[in-house]
């Protein structure tokens, strides 16, 4: 057999000098620099001084008359085509005559075929260039990768650097005449904290952006720990240091999308995480059309003057990953996102020709806006996605870097919190069916055709502060994953812990005295996926432990009596266990002593009240084990917590305990009152906050009608002169502002000003808070 469909892509693109790795294949480096020991790596003084300027000790290789450098390739998979991407450049330093051009050979063999490219490189070629090109693999699994110089009798050469050999793929399976540009992580593969010169994209535009080589970013590959875990899942990603470290390409134009008011439009990507306010990661301007920013704060589309207003959104900067998305033209953005509304404005006038990763370069060739943060994948499309593919490339970030989607109602007929395989049917996770579990949800799966190998993860879209508790799970398939389009997703039911409500006595099968209430449910979709994965828990803040209590409870419902019970391994603070994934498809976590592993301490009640000029806290708890006193914690904005009082604990009981504590200084206004419980070895643990009104009746009065409402009402003022300004602000129990207005008293109508909230905003209850002439009160407000 032969290899066959050969199509190659050249772009003479000049690139900042840079160095980079040997050989990457899918993502790893391949033996490094072991090239049948000729010309690798190449490291010359009189070339570096050359071309690597001030860049230090490098990896590319040389090929001239004296040398091939080849190097075995394993792992092929039959019929799947592959990208082979490299920088090249010719060697004129300290060469005498050379002929021009030169003919650099790249070719594979195994034991039935040969394939060869030939590539003609002109002496005058003395910078960087980047090349590309694919080819179907044939039946072998592995092959010969030789470099050659042809016709070329001198020690001349072609220096070659940053080679990658990848699976040809598309973000979410979308065809690959749509891909414009890809950057992704996991196409570099050097080792943990190297420098990244060079970074060479994917898609249509086969481009390098390079770093200046004093200032380069650093790769992680998110193994070395669980902070970089954490970070992107188990991927690789770039860290930018804020002040001076990017990439960018300042060359020829290219073309990522049509963005005038009647072109095409495009679709944006990306995969981000900190950075503080208007800081840009990546970045395209050009003096004719395209123009995009991704920043922390916002995505442009544009066409020179910006027509049209609908350019731009913003959303809310996340401490864990972003997953950013949007499609459209200069005069119309349609925002989909992971963490906020959009918002239109307008843009200024782009008149120069460049991209950037990490910065933003202005006209004037200075760059500001310097990134200080981790970026993991960039994409673009040249024309608007539908809702489907939308979601598939959502659903493929999602998967990959641990972000559990959420739905923001801007995909008509998509349910945005359903993940979508790459053929646009495939449901691996199932909102529908599994709506009641939709927290944190963590993917482990394959997807040949978006390149999604994803064998261990954990939710990186959670943590101990947030409403649902610590992310906890982490899922491990042990093994390749088989076949393609092969999943397995798992989400629980909200249950917060290790706060009140985190234990059950009675749902439990004989043997098991204590149970979490929190309960996962899975879902397996295709053949790939092992019949047992390996699941861990982080247990951090759980109390008191013995490991060998643990135990891993099965079922085929959300009643675990019975249910299968499954001994596992418990090294602090994780509990690792192995899963089936045949059978039941809910578990949790059992404990067969609520004594010595309550799983955890619980938290019966806890309450605030005002009674007069005081706010009375009382809570009541039950199976306490080594508790030394309680701390009642008091805020005035839900986020910053002091101590305003100690209460003994009792040490250990099995019994219920009832405590109380007076604030006898409360402050005005909403205040907000959580507990902390200190243990006799010094561990604390924090549960829930709970929100007060304390009333300042010096204020004008004002009613909010009606109350209970469905999210429309009518604030009715009582007093308030005319030219006044009177602030409005929603909060919900966590002090999460969900609503705010500013308004002037001579526009309100009657003294009554209407209220719209979201459609989807929960029931519960809610606080509105009127601030006047600097004097502020709240009144409940009741959704039903």
């Amino acid at each position: 057999m032969r290899f066959f469909k050969i199509a190659f892509t050249f772009f003479a693109i000049i690139c900042s000098t840079a160095n980079g790795q040997n050989l990457v294949i899918d993502g790893a480096i391949s033996n490094n620099a072991n090239w049948n020991g000729q010309e690798a790596p190449f490291s010359a003084g009189t070339y570096q001084s050359a071309y690597m300027a001030a860049c230090g000790t490098n990896y590319v290789m040389e090929v001239d008359a004296a040398s091939a450098p080849t190097q075995t390739v394993n792992g092929f998979n039959s019929g799947m085509v592959y990208v082979l991407s490299f920088r090249y450049a010719y060697r004129t330093v300290s060469c005498g005559p050379s002929n021009n051009p030169t003919f650099l050979r790249i070719r594979f063999t195994d034991a039935t075929a040969v394939l060869d490219y030939t590539l003609s490189i002109p002496n005058t070629q003395t910078t960087f260039a980047t090349f590309s090109f694919s080819f179907t693999n044939n039946a072998a699994t592995t092959h010969t990768l030789q470099f050659t110089n042809l016709g070329n009798v001198n020690t001349c050469g072609v220096v070659v650097d940053d080679i990658s050999l990848l699976k040809l793929s598309s973000p979410g399976g979308i065809p690959a005449s749509n891909l414009s540009y890809w950057i992704k992580a996991s196409s570099i593969g050097l080792p943990d904290n190297s420098n990244v010169y060079a970074w060479i994209s994917q898609g249509n535009n086969v481009i390098t952006v390079a770093a200046p080589c004093a200032n380069p970013p650093l790769y992680k590959t998110g193994l070395a720990s669980v902070a970089n875990n954490f970070v992107a899942n188990y991927n690789p990603y770039l860290t930018f240091n804020g002040t001076n470290q990017y990439l960018d390409y300042t060359a020829t134009r290219v073309d990522f999308m049509e963005t005038s008011a009647g072109g095409l439009g495009g679709s944006f990507f990306s995969a981000y995480m900190g950075g503080s306010s208007n800081r840009s990661y990546f970045g395209h301007q050009s003096s004719a059309s395209d123009r995009l920013f991704g920043k922390t704060d916002s995505v442009i589309f544009a066409f020179s003057t910006a027509i049209g207003t609908n350019n731009r959104m913003r959303y809310t900067v996340g401490s864990r990953v972003n997953i950013i998305s949007a499609n459209g033209k200069s005069n119309g953005l349609i925002t989909r996102d992971l963490n906020g509304a959009s918002n239109p404005l307008n843009n200024s006038v782009a008149d120069v020709d460049y991209l950037t990763v990490g910065v933003r370069r202005n006209s004037a060739g200075t760059y500001n806006q310097h990134f200080n943060g981790s970026l993991s994948e960039v994409m673009l499309f040249n024309s608007i996605l539908s809702n489907t593919q939308m979601q598939q490339v959502r659903s493929y970030l999602a998967s990959k870097y641990g972000v559990t989607l959420t739905n923001n109602t801007t995909t008509a007929g998509i349910d945005e919190r359903t993940y979508l395989a790459t053929n646009g049917t495939t449901q691996y996770w199932d909102f529908v069916a599994n709506s009641a579990f939709h927290n944190n949800v963590t993917v482990i799966g394959r997807d040949d055709a978006t390149d999604l190998n994803q064998q261990r993860s954990l939710s990186t879209d959670a943590d101990a502060g947030s409403n649902t508790g610590n992310s906890m799970l982490m899922i491990d398939n042990g093994t390749t994953i088989n076949s393609d389009m092969s999943y397995l997703a798992a989400g629980h039911n909200g249950t917060v812990i290790p706060n009140p409500g985190g234990a059950d006595f009675f749902d439990v099968p004989v043997g098991i005295q204590s149970r979490l209430k929190r309960v996962w449910k899975f879902q397996k979709t295709g053949t790939g996926i092992s019949n047992n994965v390996t699941v861990r828990f982080d247990m951090t803040g759980f109390g008191p432990i013995t490991g060998t209590d643990l135990r891993l409870l099965v079922s085929t419902s959300t009643v675990f009596n019975p249910s299968s019970i499954i001994v596992g391994a418990y090294t602090a603070p994780y509990f690792t266990a192995t899963l089936p994934t045949t059978g039941g498809v809910f578990f949790t976590i059992g404990s067969i002593n609520k004594v010595s592993t309550p799983l955890p301490i619980t938290l019966l009640s806890f309450v605030a009240e005002p009674d007069n000029n005081t706010v009375v806290v009382n809570w009541s708890t039950v199976n306490e084990l080594n508790s030394n006193f309680y701390s009642v914690q008091r805020s005035q904005d839900g986020l910053n917590f002091t101590d305003i009082g100690n209460v003994k604990a009792s040490g250990t009981s099995n019994s219920r305990r009832d405590y109380q504590f007076i604030d006898s200084n409360p402050l005005n206004d909403i205040s907000y009152y959580r507990l902390k419980l200190t243990d006799i070895d010094g561990s604390i643990n924090t549960y829930n906050i709970v929100s007060v009104v304390f009333e300042n009746n010096d204020l004008a009065e004002f009613t909010i009608f009606p109350n209970p409402g469905k999210g429309e009402f009518t604030l009715d003022f009582l007093g308030i002169e005319n030219n006044h300004e009177v602030e409005i602000t929603i909060t919900d129990g966590k002090g999460a502002k969900i609503y705010e207005g500013l308004f002037y008293s001579q526009t309100i109508n009657h003294n009554q000003v209407a209220i719209s909230l979201k459609s989807d905003t929960p029931v519960g209850v809610y606080y509105c808070k009127i601030t006047f002439e600097g004097i502020s009160k709240t009144i409940k407000l009741f959704i039903n």
